[in-house]
């Protein structure tokens, strides 16, 4: 992420609440801006988000 060589993320949420937990993303240096292009919802209520890195000559 650091390199700025990843261009789409892939997450996918589960309905489960936690009182604690592992960060997703540990030691990013700076923001990374994102754009949101598919959401996709199961049966069981998992929700899978698709995201790309938004270009930053925007």
């Amino acid at each position: 992420m650091n390199l700025n060589m990843i261009d789409e993320y892939r997450l996918a949420i589960h309905p489960v609440i936690l009182g604690e937990g592992v960060p997703l993303f540990n030691e990013i240096k700076r923001g990374i801006g994102l754009s949101l292009k598919k959401v996709q919802t199961s049966p069981s209520g998992v929700v899978l988000l698709h995201y790309e890195r938004k270009d930053e000559n925007l």
